[in-house]
């Protein structure tokens, strides 16, 4: 008797999750379907950030190939500087060899 009523018991219990499991149902495959949507544009985004980092990549590239084109802003100072250096240079040996003589 005891048993009969502990079976009837979980019968009755195991309805009642049954019920509770098919009331959750349709609210787990809506969760699920956008799992799968959220999921699928997760992707789509990752392509389209690749292919935004590629395109960067590339502009800094041909940024970095233009800049290195430039031309040096004070090579032509430095250049002025050196020529300047070397006549002084002959000037002082120049002096030199005046005061040798001397």
């Amino acid at each position: 008797v005891e048993n009969a009523k502990l079976a009837s018991d979980n019968e009755a219990v195991q309805d009642k999750v049954a019920e509770v499991h098919e009331s959750y149902k349709p609210q787990l495959e809506e969760k699920e379907k956008q799992i799968k949507l959220m999921a699928f544009e997760h992707e789509e985004l990752k392509k389209v950030l690749k292919l935004e980092m590629q395109k960067a990549n590339e502009t800094c590239r041909f940024l970095e190939e233009q800049v290195g084109k430039f031309p040096h802003p004070f090579e032509l100072e430095i250049q002025e500087m050196k020529d300047k250096y070397a006549q002084m240079q002959a000037g002082m040996m120049k002096m030199n060899m005046e005061n040798v003589k001397l």
